[in-house]
């Protein structure tokens, strides 16, 4: 009986040293470094899934490109598999240049899902990677295309091109012409000059901008400052402290403009727009808006006219706000009424069309 219990005591001692071994994670870093000689209007192509891409500006004429392999895998076949499968292509010229990550035919077959190929998706160093770091020169031209991973971009004065989804983008000063399509992540932003934007499902703080052209969906957008958007907007939640100029239109989005300087000249479907803070010198408010309730509020106006039409809309006016008919209550629904503040050859700067939802216009 005695030794029936020794028997059994070293059965289970071996079956967990067995255990442990099988669940001994793999382990193994692969790097590759190379530098070239580039002109001063060269492009850069970076494309890559599964990790991050991290720029970094220096004052050479040349690009460094180093990349990180991190498999780590529990399964032997896995880890071959996966370390046989995904190779690195760096190709061209000074005047252009190609790094890019390339996969075997069989890596979709290993990759089952996002947790497992990358370390994105949790906490912990236990996880396969591919990570390039880039040394540019400030004024070069870049084209990044990254899948499941992150991508930083410094102070930059190039053209910049970047597609990214399921991962956060995070920039600095950008003052090139620019194309961002940003999908599935946080998008923080610095300073950008003349760019086009496309957010889908994303988070988004932009403090500085210049001339911006977006189209969004289903995003938070937080933007500090800007001169000029133009917008194509639905179901998103815009928030806009400082702005001069916006056009464009909405679609079930919500909107809010603390203080707008000069121009704003919309078509709103559905949604809100929740708060438009107009200063004294503004030019021109133009809004057409269908099912969508809009609250405005013009700080210390001088004279202006408006001209307002509202069928089965809800409408609330300042008191000052006088109509030239006074039968106006009645005539709203059916052709635009002309109101005036302070004297009757005051410009026309506000042109209102709104339908199925409610006006309220305040001075403050």
């Amino acid at each position: 009986m005695h030794y029936k219990k020794i028997y059994l005591f070293i059965y289970f001692f071996l079956a967990l040293l067995g255990a442990e071994a099988q669940a001994q994670t793999i382990t193994e870093e692969l790097k590759r470094h190379e530098s070239f000689y580039v002109l001063p209007s060269a492009t850069l192509e970076v494309n890559n899934k599964y990790g991050n891409i991290h720029f970094s500006t220096w004052d050479q004429d040349s690009v460094s490109i180093s990349i990180n392999f991190f498999i780590s895998e529990k399964n032997e076949a896995r880890f071959q598999k996966i370390k046989d499968n995904v190779q690195f292509k760096i190709t061209g010229n000074a005047s252009y240049l190609l790094a890019e990550t390339v996969f075997g035919s069989k890596y979709s077959s290993f990759f089952k899902n996002i947790k497992e190929a990358t370390n994105l998706q949790g906490s912990g160093s236990s996880r396969t990677r591919i990570d390039y770091f880039v040394k540019v020169p400030a004024h070069i031209n870049l084209k990044v295309d990254n899948r499941y991973g992150n991508v930083y971009i410094p102070d930059f004065n190039g053209n910049l091109n970047v597609n990214l989804s399921n991962g956060d983008f995070q920039g600095k000063n950008i003052t090139g012409n620019n194309t961002l399509t940003l999908a599935f992540g946080d998008v923080m932003i610095e300073s950008l000059q003349q760019s086009t934007l496309d957010f889908n499902f994303s988070k988004v703080h932009i403090s500085n901008g210049q001339q911006l052209d977006i189209q969004s969906k289903s995003s938070e957008v937080k933007i500090e400052k800007c001169e000029l958007i133009k917008l194509q907007s639905k179901r998103d939640d815009y928030q806009i402290n400082e702005l001069a100029h916006l056009f464009g239109e909405t679609y079930f989005s919500k909107l809010s403009v603390l203080h707008l300087k000069n121009e704003f000249n919309m078509v709103m479907q559905y949604g809100a727009l929740k708060h438009l803070g107009l200063e004294p010198a503004f030019d021109l408010l133009k809004v057409n808006s269908q099912y969508t309730n809009c609250t405005i509020q013009i700080k210390e106006p001088s004279a202006y006219a408006c001209s307002i039409m509202a069928p089965k809309g809800e409408i609330n006016l300042p008191k000052e706000l006088i109509a030239k008919n006074p039968k106006w209550q009645e005539l709203i629904e059916t052709q635009a009424v002309v109101f005036n503040y302070k004297g009757q050859a005051a410009k026309e700067k506000v042109q209102i069309h709104i339908s199925d939802a409610s006006l309220m216009i305040s001075h403050k």
